[in-house]
């Protein structure tokens, strides 16, 4: 056997291999969900029946800018929580922001909530989310902070089971430093891109952010709905010491201005750097999309993955092992190796069939969870599949886009990412 031959072989051997890891990931995600699938309504927390003082405070705080979609809706559920010990906070960069006048009516209509918007930002770094919650951060009467992206909707008892798991001990006996929340995109427009934002977000995205919180090999988190404690976030300096950052160490809140995942970020440094876990409730938060062309999604998704390859390098590089439109050739092609079969092409359309099985199957079980039970396909089928299609076949693609360039465009600003994961405005020099 020639060397060349030997070397195909190990390499369809690990293709397979792979393989049959990712089909592991995969139905661990299914199981996780599908244990839940009995429960239509989720159970109510025994913090949702106890009077003020006798609740650990906590303070929601929404970053507002600009009108996002459904934004009275999704602003409006944070004063419908079975808690009674919240405070609410929106935080608003300008005094001329358009989201004020929602807030303020909202702030009318629920009195006996205390409520409140804090106006300006403090410059700290390139990340305008960031700057806007400083004040906030600083200024919340509570501990603990309940941090959730204005184009967020929640169900009723979010707050309350998040605290129970905030003061539990892990599943490792560990305490907890931030719990969070996955994310189901929801109310998309008629875009093309909208739709394949949500064949992304509630396949793809969920069965591989389901499955790494399961499994709690390492911090994974998306920044749509976080609680953690403010005195957790003082404790921190980024970067690390072991960190190679080419800034100068900061502590708290402001430290995490310099990068754009600040989420991740702060979920990461909780988790390495204090040694605390993270816990992963029931619910499933509302992302309501609004319009988004494709190639608005095309933009987005190329953002991310610039962004991510600064961060998680390894996960970057493995991502296309993760697609079907990738993996799938590759395992045809190991098999044909190994083999030496003929026609296995034609295997191609069952292994595509299951594929897209999987993502309908696991989705199918965490509807009951989402806010006002909204589909997670929208009302037609078929419509789902003709986009989730759409979405395999740019996935590689868009990968190739993102994965060869360093700039990045996030809403209003132009970015170069650099080592670490961290951002600088475009034109200036490290």
């Amino acid at each position: 056997m020639g060397l060349l031959r030997l070397a195909g072989r190990v390499l369809a051997v690990g293709i397979l291999g792979w393989s049959v890891v990712l089909c592991g990931v995969f139905y661990f995600g299914y199981r996780t969900t599908e244990s839940k699938r009995k429960y239509k309504v989720l159970a109510r927390s025994p913090l949702s029946s106890l009077p003020r003082e006798r609740v650990p405070g906590v303070t929601l705080i929404r970053p507002l800018k600009g009108l996002d979609p459904n934004l009275y809706a999704n602003l409006e559920s944070g004063f419908q929580q079975d808690y009674s010990n919240l405070e609410i906070i929106f935080a608003v960069a300008s005094d001329s922001d358009p989201s004020i006048e929602i807030a303020e009516k909202l702030i009318s209509k629920y009195p006996d909530v205390p409520s409140r918007i804090l106006v300006g930002e403090t410059l700290s770094g390139v990340n305008p989310k960031v700057n806007n919650l400083i004040k906030a951060f600083y200024g919340a009467h509570n501990d603990i902070l309940w941090i959730v992206d204005s184009n967020v909707q929640l169900n009723s008892g979010v707050c309350a089971r998040s605290v129970d798991a905030l003061q539990r001990p892990s599943r490792r006996g560990k305490r907890v430093g931030l719990v969070h929340h996955i994310p189901m995109a929801v109310h998309p427009s008629l875009d093309i891109g909208a739709q394949v934002e949500r064949v992304f977000v509630n396949t793809v995205h969920f069965k591989m952010y389901t499955a790494i919180n399961e499994l709690a090999i390492d911090s994974c988190v998306m920044g749509k709905s976080n609680m953690y404690r403010r005195s957790d976030v003082e404790r921190l300096e980024v970067p690390s010491k072991t960190s190679k950052s080419v800034q100068e160490p900061q502590g708290s809140i402001e430290a995490f201005s310099r990068y754009l995942a600040e989420d991740n970020m702060i979920a990461r440094a909780i988790w390495h750097d204090l040694g605390l876990d993270h816990a992963i409730t029931d619910d499933i938060v509302g992302t309501n999309l609004g319009d988004m062309s494709l190639r608005q999604y095309i933009d987005r998704r190329v953002r991310w993955i610039r962004v991510r390859k600064y961060m998680v390098w390894l996960a970057t590089i493995l991502e296309p092992l993760t697609e079907s439109v990738t993996l799938i050739p590759l395992i045809i092609w190991s098999l044909k190796n190994l083999t030496g079969a003929r026609y296995l092409e034609l295997l191609a359309f069952p292994l595509f069939a299951g594929w897209l099985g999987v993502d309908l199957a696991i989705i199918n079980t965490y509807k009951y969870a989402s806010p006002h039970y909204i589909s997670p396909i929208g009302n037609s089928l078929p419509q789902f599949i003709a986009f989730w299609c759409l979405r395999e076949l740019l996935a590689f693609p868009i990968y190739l886009m993102g994965v060869f360039g360093s700039n990045v465009g996030w809403r209003s600003g132009k970015y170069k990412m650099i080592a670490q994961g961290e951002a600088i405005p475009q034109g200036s020099s490290v």
